[in-house]
């Protein structure tokens, strides 16, 4: 079967026109309604139905969508384990984070791209997790560290779920929530949580953890991305951080900022990788960066 023809079915499917699809593959109409003419002949069966100014598949066309997809999947997975075999790595590699692995894992995942595969042309995306699974679907990236329950349950991704570490509660020195021995979730509640952005699940099991039965939304009012950010202001003010410890860990080392008497929240990262996707030593340095900085996330706060 044509692989080009192939390839011309999908960009009709995707563009609903003839005229988009031949725009989107460089060719002109008329060759393109050639292709798939000629490809209609070749499998004996119509692929393509006409309604007014558009095109849609038939159900025998959306079948062959489908497979066509697998298969040039395969072909670009083919192509960069060639490449692995040659090089011993995949001169251009594209990751993607969420905004917690990224003040957890990036910068180690950087200086040791920087020690050990300086040529290699590394992309980083941050994300959230939904997201950077859509682009993991659509071949944009090539690996995923993210919230687990995101990524859990997806067929089509292969998923590496860590050891859960605790999220624990920061404040500054001196803040009134010190005073107690242990944490009032009421008390909690009179001062402005900041957190990078929680999922649903990590935000259904911080109400389950405190024991109340709040609006989810109630409890962390300050949503950022920049955890370095939260921290800072968390010195200044009666902000109350929500974070692995790890963020916090030269903060607390030095003084700036306390640890709540609260342990009761688990935050679970996975890796997730396409099935049969190449691989290579620097997908793999990834992978190993995300879970030594869990794994001390985990050790600091137990």
């Amino acid at each position: 079967m044509n692989i080009h023809r192939l390839r011309h079915l999908i960009a009709l499917d995707q563009h609903g026109t003839f005229h988009r699809a031949a725009a989107s593959v460089h060719m002109t109409q008329p060759a393109l309604t050639r292709s798939i003419q000629a490809l209609e002949l070749e499998v004996g069966v119509d692929l393509v139905e006409r309604r007014g100014r558009g095109s849609v598949l038939t159900e025998a066309g959306k079948l062959l969508v489908e497979r066509a997809r697998r298969l040039l999947q395969e072909e670009a997975e083919a192509y960069r384990a060639l490449q692995l075999l040659q090089t011993g790595d995949i001169g251009h590699v594209r990751v993607g984070v969420s905004a917690g692995i990224h003040a957890l894992a990036v910068p180690r995942f950087i200086e040791a791209l920087a020690a050990t595969r300086p040529r290699v042309r590394t992309e980083i995306v941050v994300d959230d997790t939904a997201a950077l699974c859509r682009r993991l679907h659509d071949e944009t990236l090539d690996i995923v560290a993210g919230d687990a329950d995101a990524l859990v349950g997806d067929p089509q991704l292969e998923v590496e779920t860590l050891e859960p570490a605790r999220v624990g509660f920061f404040v500054r020195p001196g803040h009134p929530l010190l005073d107690a021995d242990t944490l009032d979730p009421d008390a909690l509640m009179r001062y402005p949580m900041g957190s990078l952005p929680f999922t649903e699940a990590l935000t259904r099991r911080l109400v389950q953890a405190m024991g109340r039965e709040w609006n989810a939304d109630q409890l962390v009012t300050i949503s950022c991305t920049d955890i370095r950010l939260l921290r800072e202001v968390a010195q200044r003010t009666e902000l109350v951080v929500a974070c692995l410890a790890l963020h916090t860990a030269h903060d607390v080392a030095e003084g700036r900022l306390v640890r709540l008497p609260f342990t009761g929240l688990e935050a679970r990262v996975g890796i997730a990788r396409r099935p049969g996707a190449a691989g290579g030593p620097t997908l793999t340095l990834f992978r190993d960066c995300v879970s030594s900085a869990v794994d001390e996330a985990r050790a600091l706060l137990t």
